[in-house]
Protein backbone atom coordinates (compact mmCIF):
# COMPACT_ATOMS: atom_id res chain seq x y z
CA UNK A 1 0.00 0.00 0.00
CA UNK A 2 1.40 3.37 -1.03
CA UNK A 3 -0.84 6.41 -0.63
CA UNK A 4 0.09 10.03 -1.27
CA UNK A 5 -1.72 12.94 0.40
CA UNK A 6 -1.19 16.23 -1.43
CA UNK A 7 -3.02 19.42 -2.44
CA UNK A 8 -5.57 19.10 -5.21
CA UNK A 9 -4.20 20.57 -8.44
CA UNK A 10 -6.32 22.03 -11.21
CA UNK A 11 -9.97 21.93 -12.21
CA UNK A 12 -9.97 18.33 -13.43
CA UNK A 13 -8.75 16.93 -10.12
CA UNK A 14 -11.13 19.17 -8.20
CA UNK A 15 -14.15 17.98 -10.19
CA UNK A 16 -13.05 14.35 -9.85
CA UNK A 17 -12.79 14.84 -6.10
CA UNK A 18 -16.25 16.41 -5.98
CA UNK A 19 -17.64 13.37 -7.80
CA UNK A 20 -16.00 11.06 -5.25
CA UNK A 21 -17.44 12.91 -2.25
CA UNK A 22 -20.79 13.18 -4.02
CA UNK A 23 -20.87 9.41 -4.52
CA UNK A 24 -20.04 8.80 -0.84
CA UNK A 25 -22.82 11.15 0.30
CA UNK A 26 -25.26 9.68 -2.21
CA UNK A 27 -24.52 6.11 -1.07
CA UNK A 28 -25.44 7.17 2.46
CA UNK A 29 -28.64 8.78 1.23
CA UNK A 30 -27.52 12.28 2.20
CA UNK A 31 -27.65 14.05 -1.17
CA UNK A 32 -28.41 13.49 -4.83
CA UNK A 33 -25.64 15.82 -5.95
CA UNK A 34 -23.19 18.44 -4.67
CA UNK A 35 -22.55 21.85 -6.13
CA UNK A 36 -18.99 21.94 -7.53
CA UNK A 37 -18.80 25.72 -7.02
CA UNK A 38 -18.64 25.28 -3.23
CA UNK A 39 -14.85 25.29 -2.95
CA UNK A 40 -13.51 24.98 0.63
CA UNK A 41 -10.43 27.10 -0.05
CA UNK A 42 -7.80 24.37 0.28
CA UNK A 43 -8.48 20.80 -0.77
CA UNK A 44 -6.20 17.86 -0.07
CA UNK A 45 -6.58 14.54 -1.87
CA UNK A 46 -5.40 10.98 -1.30
CA UNK A 47 -3.93 9.20 -4.32
CA UNK A 48 -3.59 5.40 -4.49
CA UNK A 49 -2.55 3.60 -7.68
CA UNK A 50 -3.17 6.79 -9.63
CA UNK A 51 -6.76 7.15 -8.37
CA UNK A 52 -8.27 9.70 -6.00
CA UNK A 53 -9.48 7.68 -3.00
CA UNK A 54 -10.08 10.38 -0.41
CA UNK A 55 -10.20 14.09 0.29
CA UNK A 56 -10.53 16.74 2.93
CA UNK A 57 -11.16 20.45 2.56
CA UNK A 58 -10.03 23.26 4.82
CA UNK A 59 -11.91 26.55 4.96
CA UNK A 60 -10.31 29.48 6.79
CA UNK A 61 -12.59 31.75 8.83
CA UNK A 62 -10.47 34.73 7.83
CA UNK A 63 -11.64 34.23 4.24
CA UNK A 64 -15.30 33.20 4.56
CA UNK A 65 -18.26 32.32 6.75
CA UNK A 66 -17.67 28.73 7.76
CA UNK A 67 -20.34 26.13 6.86
CA UNK A 68 -20.95 25.19 10.51
CA UNK A 69 -21.36 28.86 11.37
CA UNK A 70 -23.99 29.24 8.67
CA UNK A 71 -25.99 26.08 9.28
CA UNK A 72 -25.82 26.08 13.09
CA UNK A 73 -25.82 29.81 13.79
CA UNK A 74 -22.55 29.79 15.73
CA UNK A 75 -19.49 32.04 15.46
CA UNK A 76 -16.03 30.50 15.59
CA UNK A 77 -14.69 33.47 17.57
CA UNK A 78 -17.21 32.64 20.33
CA UNK A 79 -16.25 28.96 20.58
CA UNK A 80 -13.91 28.35 23.56
CA UNK A 81 -10.95 26.02 23.34
CA UNK A 82 -10.00 23.35 25.87
CA UNK A 83 -8.97 25.94 28.48
CA UNK A 84 -11.96 28.22 27.93
CA UNK A 85 -10.15 30.74 25.74
CA UNK A 86 -11.77 32.19 22.61
CA UNK A 87 -9.77 33.25 19.56
CA UNK A 88 -10.09 35.68 16.67
CA UNK A 89 -11.61 34.74 13.32
CA UNK A 90 -8.10 34.63 11.88
CA UNK A 91 -7.43 31.65 14.15
CA UNK A 92 -10.50 29.67 13.06
CA UNK A 93 -10.99 27.08 10.34
CA UNK A 94 -13.28 24.22 9.34
CA UNK A 95 -12.86 20.70 8.02
CA UNK A 96 -15.21 19.77 5.17
CA UNK A 97 -15.49 17.36 2.23
CA UNK A 98 -13.87 14.62 4.34
CA UNK A 99 -14.21 11.12 2.96
CA UNK A 100 -12.34 8.05 1.77
CA UNK A 101 -13.07 4.81 -0.06
CA UNK A 102 -11.46 1.39 -0.44
CA UNK A 103 -9.73 -0.98 1.97
CA UNK A 104 -7.29 1.63 3.28
CA UNK A 105 -9.86 4.10 4.59
CA UNK A 106 -8.48 4.43 8.11
CA UNK A 107 -4.84 5.12 7.08
CA UNK A 108 -6.17 7.53 4.46
CA UNK A 109 -8.19 9.41 7.08
CA UNK A 110 -5.14 9.62 9.33
CA UNK A 111 -3.10 11.06 6.48
CA UNK A 112 -5.81 13.54 5.54
CA UNK A 113 -6.26 14.76 9.12
CA UNK A 114 -2.49 15.06 9.45
CA UNK A 115 -2.51 17.29 6.37
CA UNK A 116 -5.29 19.42 7.85
CA UNK A 117 -3.43 19.95 11.11
CA UNK A 118 -0.20 20.85 9.35
CA UNK A 119 -2.03 23.33 7.12
CA UNK A 120 -3.84 24.82 10.13
CA UNK A 121 -0.60 25.29 12.03
CA UNK A 122 1.11 26.95 9.08
CA UNK A 123 -1.81 29.38 8.83
CA UNK A 124 -1.82 30.25 12.54
CA UNK A 125 -5.10 28.51 13.37
CA UNK A 126 -6.07 27.60 16.93
CA UNK A 127 -9.69 26.39 16.82
CA UNK A 128 -11.46 24.21 14.28
CA UNK A 129 -15.10 23.49 13.53
CA UNK A 130 -16.77 20.63 11.73
CA UNK A 131 -20.26 19.39 10.96
CA UNK A 132 -20.39 15.61 11.12
CA UNK A 133 -22.81 12.74 11.30
CA UNK A 134 -22.44 10.75 14.56
CA UNK A 135 -20.78 7.81 12.77
CA UNK A 136 -17.89 9.94 11.52
CA UNK A 137 -17.58 11.60 14.92
CA UNK A 138 -17.18 8.16 16.51
CA UNK A 139 -14.52 7.16 13.97
CA UNK A 140 -12.47 10.28 14.68
CA UNK A 141 -12.89 9.83 18.43
CA UNK A 142 -12.26 6.10 18.70
CA UNK A 143 -9.84 5.33 15.87
CA UNK A 144 -7.94 8.60 15.44
CA UNK A 145 -8.21 9.69 19.09
CA UNK A 146 -9.21 13.21 18.12
CA UNK A 147 -10.94 14.93 21.07
CA UNK A 148 -14.07 16.60 19.73
CA UNK A 149 -16.32 18.93 21.71
CA UNK A 150 -20.01 18.99 20.84
CA UNK A 151 -21.36 22.51 20.44
CA UNK A 152 -24.74 23.67 21.66
CA UNK A 153 -27.24 24.48 18.97
CA UNK A 154 -29.32 22.80 16.31
CA UNK A 155 -29.43 23.06 12.55
CA UNK A 156 -31.14 26.28 11.44
CA UNK A 157 -33.73 24.59 9.24
CA UNK A 158 -34.60 27.62 7.12
CA UNK A 159 -30.97 27.91 6.01
CA UNK A 160 -30.78 24.41 4.57
CA UNK A 161 -30.96 24.30 0.78
CA UNK A 162 -33.18 21.65 -0.78
CA UNK A 163 -30.25 19.58 -2.06
CA UNK A 164 -28.83 19.27 1.48
CA UNK A 165 -32.03 18.49 3.38
CA UNK A 166 -31.24 14.77 3.39
CA UNK A 167 -27.92 15.43 5.10
CA UNK A 168 -28.91 18.12 7.58
CA UNK A 169 -32.47 17.05 8.37
CA UNK A 170 -32.24 13.27 7.96
CA UNK A 171 -31.81 11.06 11.03
CA UNK A 172 -29.43 10.99 12.70
CA UNK A 173 -28.82 14.69 12.23
CA UNK A 174 -25.26 16.00 11.96
CA UNK A 175 -23.54 17.48 14.97
CA UNK A 176 -21.54 20.69 15.24
CA UNK A 177 -18.20 19.98 16.88
CA UNK A 178 -15.00 21.85 17.67
CA UNK A 179 -11.42 20.75 18.20
CA UNK A 180 -8.30 22.59 19.25
CA UNK A 181 -4.79 22.80 17.81
CA UNK A 182 -3.02 23.01 21.18
CA UNK A 183 -0.64 20.06 21.55
CA UNK A 184 -1.17 19.00 17.95
CA UNK A 185 2.54 18.84 16.93
CA UNK A 186 3.10 15.91 19.30
CA UNK A 187 -0.14 14.30 18.14
CA UNK A 188 0.90 14.70 14.50
CA UNK A 189 4.25 13.05 15.17
CA UNK A 190 2.47 10.03 16.64
CA UNK A 191 -0.01 9.85 13.77
CA UNK A 192 2.75 10.13 11.16
CA UNK A 193 4.58 7.26 12.89
CA UNK A 194 1.45 5.11 12.65
CA UNK A 195 1.12 5.60 8.89
CA UNK A 196 4.84 5.65 8.05
CA UNK A 197 5.56 3.48 5.04
CA UNK A 198 1.90 3.37 4.02
CA UNK A 199 0.92 7.02 3.60
CA UNK A 200 3.07 9.95 2.52
CA UNK A 201 1.84 13.46 3.34
CA UNK A 202 3.26 16.19 1.11
CA UNK A 203 2.00 19.70 1.88
CA UNK A 204 3.29 22.53 -0.30
CA UNK A 205 4.78 25.36 1.77
CA UNK A 206 4.67 23.40 5.03
CA UNK A 207 7.32 24.11 7.66
CA UNK A 208 9.31 21.46 9.47
CA UNK A 209 7.98 19.69 12.54
CA UNK A 210 10.83 21.22 14.59
CA UNK A 211 9.62 24.72 13.67
CA UNK A 212 5.99 23.82 14.35
CA UNK A 213 6.79 22.41 17.78
CA UNK A 214 8.61 25.57 18.86
CA UNK A 215 6.46 28.22 17.21
CA UNK A 216 2.94 26.83 16.82
CA UNK A 217 1.64 27.97 20.22
CA UNK A 218 3.43 31.28 20.70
Amino acid sequence: MSILIRPCIGTEEYLETCRLIESIYRNHGYVEYLRPDEHPGQLFIAIEDGQIVGSVGVALASHQVLPTEFYFGVRVENVPDDVGECHSRQAGFEICKLGSVGKSRLPILKGLISAVYEYALVNGCRIGLACMKPRLTRILNEHLNIPLTHLNGEVVVERVEDIYRGYFLGDPRPQAVSFVIRGIPAYMSRMRAEIKGDVQVAIDGAVSHEIMESEALR
